[in-house]
């Protein structure tokens, strides 16, 4: 299952979540998801992380990682409504 969700966060930011009931990342790599080249699978570039920081930075957004409850995992990222608000 997947779960995606949006909403206003304040008048300034809109937040959208992803989140799934799958086995989570382990605890040991969560400090590193989102750098360049890591991944946990064998056939992975490792960049897609990476690549959603940057451009939702580059929108003067910010991007996080939590743990699912009871499992799973969930990202999720803020956007400023107002366009000024980018790098």
């Amino acid at each position: 299952m997947v779960a995606v969700q949006a909403g206003h966060v304040g008048t300034d930011e809109v937040e959208i979540s992803v989140a799934d009931n799958g086995p989570g990342i382990a605890q040991q790599n969560q400090a590193r998801i989102f750098g360049s080249l890591f991944s946990t699978k064998p056939n992975s570039t490792g960049m897609g992380l990476s690549i959603s920081l940057a451009i939702v930075r580059a929108h003067g957004g910010q991007i996080g990682y939590e743990p699912g409850q009871p499992r799973g995992a969930c990202f999720r990222f803020r956007l400023p409504v107002n366009a000024r608000g980018a790098a």
